[in-house]
């Protein structure tokens, strides 16, 4: 055998190779970790200085966990949420929690309302597979995106005793995890669908049985335990009645109405609805407020103020819209997109919350006996202070203790989709009597969120600094920009709804009818669907249907697949129902 004679590199080139060697393995070894702290979301930014080196939600993540073969961990959740506050400071800032999460997983901080689309899978994914779902919400998905593991809040060592779990599972059976999360994803796809006729009378009678079998019919709402307003389906039933009339919704409808309006749910001092109560009575609030929540309920009274003739509802509607006005404006046109349930130092509800002493130092002594006799006030299990209820709207008492505690934290998010309810429910105050006030305050709003649509591109912004593209931002400005025909004839609103509509059609629309509901979606499974549920709002591919409807589309029918779950797509139902 002949010896080939090579020769061998000088120590000093040597140390060189080994440097650099070191310095690329490094390089690719280092974690593509973000900077959260310039994050458009306050959510996120809430978690810059987290020991855990968290990832936003990208391609370059997913690329990321495949190459590595790690499972992704999706935390999601939203600035005003209490116990997303919670867990992060007993989970996220812990260097314990830390240290699994980063060298088992890729950790993804995730704010819901900037992916809504995700979120919602990931909701559906969580309560299909434990029976409960909500925020903050975490989600081990597989390398490849499949979710495999869902849960909600819990106390740092249940939550870090899971992660370790998971982590074992995953080094011992990653094959059958894969395969298991495979199959959860085949379940959950929605079932597919040919065009066909509804039968418009089956379908109010569908909805209407499964509104029957929810109701609380002695204290309003659905479901005998948390009590959410639901109202889009609130609204729909509300326009049903029209055309639809029945005896027991038109019932349920009043009693819900009646008991959101002067129970817990509503701020009685400085306006506006909480985003839930924990209990059936509506009493104990859960204290953030939502933007799309009461620009919803204030187009929910203001429309049942005409249909009922009502002018109680038409003041609770005002009220409301007041206090998006008051309270929510950003400075720039725009409106935020929520207030905190936490106070400043970090109680919750500490804002609404009242002692004896605070009242007397308020109001004086005398009258503020008076409102401890006058108004009801709920003392609320474990807060420190007691909530009031059934204020009247012109109680003197009122805008002194409305102006003496500060306002909570906002989450300073200027949503498009969000803003656009909030228009469409200016648009219908304009139209009822004493509304007008409104008619500048829309007219403004309306211009802003037009100026976010590059008809070029047909892109339409969700927010500053926000690239990714969603249907429900399209869909309620469409519909917004509608109403607004009907305040000011003389602008090219008609127009400009037409040109939304047109341009969701180009970016969502698929050739089977299907629709993707964000672009661009990095999970496919997600997107291509035929109908989108309604959730705290309404349906977009149904409003985006209404829409093309109302503009004289010949294809905007929706078709069968509405009837597969009729209490969730309650929007759909009225789209095809109405006259």
């Amino acid at each position: 055998m002949t010896a080939i004679n090579r020769r061998s590199p000088s120590g000093a080139l040597t140390k060189l190779i080994v440097v650099m060697v070191g310095v690329l393995l490094a390089i690719t070894s280092m974690p593509t970790t973000a900077d959260l702290a310039g994050d458009p979301s306050p959510y996120l930014r809430l978690h810059a200085d987290d020991p855990i080196d968290w990832r936003v939600w990208n391609a370059n993540t997913l690329a990321e966990a495949r190459e590595l073969d790690r499972p992704l961990l999706l935390s999601i959740g939203y600035f005003t949420c209490h116990y997303c506050h919670v867990m992060h400071h007993e989970s996220f800032t812990n260097d314990e929690v830390a240290s699994v999460l980063n060298a088992h997983f890729i950790p993804v901080k995730i704010d819901r309302e900037l992916e809504p689309v995700l979120d919602a899978w990931m909701i559906d994914f969580t309560r299909a597979t434990r029976g409960v779902a909500g925020w903050p919400l975490n989600v081990v998905l597989t390398p490849e995106g499949e979710p495999f593991y869902g849960m909600t809040y819990a106390p740092k060592d249940l939550f870090l005793g899971r992660m370790k779990e998971l982590a074992r599972q995953w080094q011992a059976q990653p094959d059958g995890i894969r395969a298991m999360a495979r199959q959860a994803v085949t379940e959950l796809q929605p079932a597919s669908a040919t065009p066909a006729a509804v039968d418009l009378q089956q379908a109010v009678r569908l909805l209407y049985r499964e509104v029957a079998a929810e109701a609380d019919r002695f204290e309003g709402g659905l479901g005998t335990q948390a009590k959410f307003p639901r109202t889009p389906l609130l609204i729909a039933l509300l326009e049903l009645q029209s055309a639809w009339p029945s005896d027991d919704i038109d019932a349920f409808l009043r009693t819900t109405l009646d008991a959101m309006a002067d129970g817990g749910l509503r701020d009685g001092l400085k306006g506006g609805f909480f985003r839930y109560t924990v209990d059936p009575g509506w009493t104990h609030p859960h204290f953030e407020k939502m933007q799309y929540d009461n620009a919803l309920l204030a187009r929910l009274y203001l429309q049942a103020a005409s249909h009922y003739d009502e002018p109680y509802y038409r003041q609770i509607g005002f009220d409301t819209l007041d206090f998006l006005l008051r309270y929510t404006a950003a400075g720039n046109g725009f409106y935020y997109s929520a207030l905190s349930a936490l106070d400043a130092d970090g109680h919750e509800g500490g804002n609404y919350l009242w002692r004896a002493e605070e009242l007397a130092a308020v109001l004086g002594e005398e009258e503020a006996e008076r409102v401890l006799r006058e108004w009801q006030w709920g003392a609320l299990e474990g807060l420190p202070g007691r909530f009031p209820t059934h204020i009247p709207l012109n109680d003197p008492a009122r805008e002194a203790l409305a102006a003496a505690k500060p306002n909570p934290e906002p989450d300073v998010k200027t949503l498009t989709s969000w803003n656009a309810l909030m228009l469409a429910a200016m648009a219908e105050a304009v139209s009822q009597p004493g509304g007008e006030r409104y008619r500048e305050l829309a007219l403004a709003l309306a211009q802003v969120l037009w100026g976010r649509f590059d008809p070029q591109n047909d892109r339409l912004l969700r927010d500053e600094g926000i690239e990714s593209l969603s249907l429900e931002d399209y869909a309620y400005l469409a519909d917004a920009l509608l109403r607004m025909a009907l305040v000011d004839p003389d602008q090219p609103w008609q127009a400009r709804a037409a040109a939304l509509a047109k341009a969701a059609q180009s970016q969502f629309a698929r050739e089977d009818g299907r629709w993707d509901l964000t672009r661009p979606s990095l999970l496919p499974y997600i997107n291509g669907q035929w109908l989108d549920q309604d959730t705290a709002i309404p349906s977009a591919v149904a409003v985006l249907a209404d829409v093309r409807r109302q503009l004289g589309a010949a294809d905007w029918k929706l078709a069968g697949p509405i009837l597969e779950q009729p209490l969730l797509n309650a929007t759909s139902i009225r789209v095809i129902a109405m006259p």
